[in-house]
């Protein structure tokens, strides 16, 4: 993987690693033509640095438009995700920003906002003024609809181009082809980790390791791959598998209800007389697991889960959702979460401690120190390939302290248009936005 420069032209950074200095192209126009400049990405930063966004950019001390093409940013102390940064934040036009931006924005990219219905569809059209290659299609109009819907409007020629959950993989046919697309878009749970208090939610149960251990080690991520997804990806032991930063360290294997069992006796979880559930000093091994309503591939993991998890008496409930209800609920009970990014900085933002029970990345409130040493340590170094060491250290203690217990990687599957060219896709992070259209630029329409 490498950073290929798009909107900067240049960037250098000074021996200490606290300044970075961006020299922008001089042709890039937002979609009502004014120029993108200096001052457009300054203020962008700003309002990141005032908290208007997912984005962390609380290193950045100062920034300084040095001309109209040219800026400095000062940073606390090194950080090795200020890269990261730059490479996914889009720029905002300071001239027409306001509080309702979001409903009307204006960007550079090779398509401009055209008009918004809520709930129901986005409508762009190709940007004059884009300073890459034109696209061949000139309008797009993005349709917002439930899993069901979807397929339907794909099997019915309504719509060209759609992302599918893998149980309809089948039922594309005809007019349409199934593309998959590898990700490291991982699908995990995400464990409370402490017991019970009022300070950081937590849980009786999953706060022992040994009942998330347990738990863990009887996963069949093989028939996960194989039955949930029918195939469309891989299993997942971390959330960065196969990625530069990712573990070296051998998965953990599959092991039997018997050793699994020996293990949880050793911890103090019996089975109680009366039925077939374990229980320590009286609190029995039950909790809920929560998904997202709605998503067909999380609650049907979530229920693998709960059946793999039953021979161990341990009782899994599955509950979907909505969102908001569940993040009241993430701090007390598990949650079937999904991650998976392309830098480095979720993986500050899921294991650090300071981003313990804030937003959605570190629900169960972990905290290690070891973790955060090593974290603070790769932060501060001049590259990725000079990291390894504390990687290795940080994976060996998440692998102790198994505050998640990662699942599957899922391929994202697409019900395009026969007659629709997209070119060959890139691997795809998570699925926020609409990581298939980063091909966009190359899509062509091969019919009359």
């Amino acid at each position: 993987m490498e950073l290929i420069p798009d909107l900067a032209t240049q960037v250098s950074v000074s021996d200490d690693r606290l300044s970075w200095t961006l020299t922008l192209r001089d042709d890039v126009r937002f979609g009502d033509g004014s120029r993108l400049t200096a001052k457009d990405v300054a203020f962008t930063y700003q309002q990141l640095q005032d908290g208007k966004s997912v984005h962390d950019a609380s290193m950045i001390e100062q920034i300084s438009i040095e001309s109209l093409n040219t800026l400095r940013f000062d940073l606390a102390e090194p950080d090795l995700g200020f890269a990261d940064l730059l490479a996914s934040v889009g720029i905002v036009a300071h001239k027409v920003y306001q509080q309702s931006y979001g409903q009307n924005p204006l960007g550079s990219g090779p398509f401009r906002f055209v008009r918004w219905d809520k709930g129901q569809q986005i409508v762009l059209e190709r940007n004059p003024y884009y300073y890459g290659q034109q696209p061949a299609v000139q309008k797009l109009i993005i349709v917002f609809a439930s899993e069901d819907s979807l397929i339907s409007l794909v099997r019915s020629g309504q719509i060209d181009l759609a992302s599918v959950p893998q149980r309809y993989a089948s039922l594309v046919s005809g007019n349409h082809r199934l593309v998959s697309v590898e990700t490291n878009d991982n699908r995990g749970i995400v464990w409370p980790v402490n017991p019970l208090s009022k300070e950081r939610g937590g849980n009786e149960v999953t706060s022992d390791v040994a009942i998330r251990r347990a738990i863990d080690q009887v996963i069949n991520r093989e028939l996960l791959v194989s039955g949930v997804l029918q195939g469309y990806g891989r299993p997942a032991f971390s959330l960065a598998d196969g990625l530069p930063w990712g573990p070296t360290i051998e998965p953990r294997k599959l092991a039997d209800i018997d050793e699994i069992s020996l293990q949880l006796e050793l911890a103090g979880w019996f089975f109680d007389k009366s039925n077939l559930i374990r229980e320590r000093d009286g609190v029995k091994a039950i909790f809920t697991l929560y998904y997202p309503a709605g998503d067909s591939v999380r609650e049907q993991l979530s229920l693998a889960v709960a059946a793999m998890a039953e021979p161990l008496g341990i009782e899994v409930n599955v509950r979907g959702a909505s969102w908001t209800h569940i993040g009241r609920e993430m701090s007390h009970h598990p949650v079937l979460m999904g991650f998976g990014s392309h830098n480095i900085s979720e993986m500050f933002l899921v294991y650090g401690s300071e981003n313990a029970g804030e937003g959605w990345y570190n629900s169960g409130y972990y905290a290690n120190g070891i973790v955060d040493f090593n974290l603070s340590r790769i932060k501060q170094a001049s590259g990725i390939e000079h990291t390894r060491p504390y990687w290795d250290a940080l994976y060996q203690q998440l692998d102790r302290d198994l505050p998640w217990s990662w699942l599957v990687n899922i391929n994202h599957l697409y019900a395009v248009n026969q007659c629709l060219d997209i070119g060959e896709p890139l691997p795809e992070p998570h699925q926020h936005g609409w990581p298939i259209t980063r091909t966009i630029e190359q899509w062509q329409w091969s019919c009359p």
